[in-house]
């Protein structure tokens, strides 16, 4: 069988594209001709024939494949017309894709309307069972299911690492490293490690992913600058690998397993989210902050039983067979 997985290669610079990456590479690992078909490159980050593993391809090899998979988009030139089963995956948070479309971003919800009109959009995938009722109200035609969220193991791992956060450590090292979205952003986490770090004096915060715009935020920074407890206060970031498996907590306000999650308990870091204490009641989730620095778990273990891309593929598999 072959799998198209429409999506624009961005390697390291994208969640949605490593969470394709994820899938092709675990479906290939189990004799899919799975590629990924590139509907804009870009010469700046496009990585060339291969990616990891994977082969990327230019739109026209999507004419080959058994099944089109709708990751970023098939309104390109050379896809639209293609006469193909397509399964759409639903990457994106429903909030914050109704937010951008509103606010005069890409329109994406209106996007879903149109295609649900399309017959050959047979399935919509999501990777989280609670989106799923938000989806059936607009693909109101097609199924929608849930599979599992996925995560290259092989490479996410924990691991002796030198790094040791350009030498700003503290104990605990606790790392915030989520886009600021319009939805959610870590703006309670923040908070949250202010009151923490009262108990904690020699704890260091690290942020990844800060945006270009950091008013208000630099109140923050500058709090924790003057207490000692600010360590690396950075932008886009690579090799977030080496953080994880050196830090102590990830925090995050999100109570669904986002990629940074999945990859931070894939390292064996410790993760207290939206999942265990509500990120708005500050003082519940500083207490789940201490309990799981007290009482840690084994969230490697965890990571392998929720987030293993070779099950994800599986299942996936089933769905793109019976089409």
């Amino acid at each position: 069988m072959k799998i198209a997985h429409v999506a624009i290669a961005t390697p390291n610079r994208c969640g949605l594209y490593e969470t394709t990456h994820d899938l092709a590479h675990a479906l290939r690992m189990q004799g899919v001709d799975a590629r990924i078909v590139d509907p804009a490159p870009n010469k700046q980050f496009h990585p060339g024939p291969v990616d990891r593993g994977v082969p990327v391809e230019g739109v026209l090899w999507a004419r080959q494949a058994d099944v089109l998979v709708d990751h970023s988009g098939m309104d390109a030139d050379g896809l639209s017309k293609l006469q193909k089963p397509i399964i759409y995956i639903n990457h994106g948070r429903p909030w914050s894709s109704f937010i951008g479309e509103h606010d005069g971003g890409p329109p994406v919800l209106s996007y879903w309307l149109r295609k649900n009109d399309d017959p050959r959009y047979r399935q919509v995938v999501t990777f989280w069972p609670e989106h799923v009722p938000y989806l059936e109200g607009i693909w109101f035609s097609k199924p929608v299911t849930a599979i599992p969220a996925p995560c290259n193991l092989d490479f996410w791992k924990p691991g002796t690492t030198p790094y040791n956060f350009d030498g700003k450590g503290g104990d605990p090292n606790v790392i915030i490293a989520d886009m600021w979205r319009d939805d959610i952003d870590p703006f309670t986490c923040l908070a949250a490690f202010l009151l923490f770090a009262t108990d904690h004096p020699n704890a260091k915060l690290h942020l990844y992913g800060l945006p270009a715009n950091r008013k208000g935020i630099d109140v923050y920074l500058s709090i924790l600058k003057s207490r000692g407890q600010l360590g690396v206060a950075a932008g886009f970031s690579k090799g977030l690998r080496n953080a994880y498996q050196a830090g102590d907590l990830l925090i995050s306000p999100h109570t669904i397993d986002t990629r940074t999650i999945r990859e931070a308990m894939a390292c064996g870091c410790q993760v207290v989210s939206g999942q265990d204490a509500n990120p708005t009641d500050l003082r519940a989730f500083v207490a789940a902050m201490h309990t799981r620095l007290a009482y840690p778990k084994n969230t490697r273990f965890q990571a392998e039983q929720l987030f293993d891309s070779h099950q994800t593929a599986t299942k996936f598999r089933s769905i793109a067979e019976k089409l």
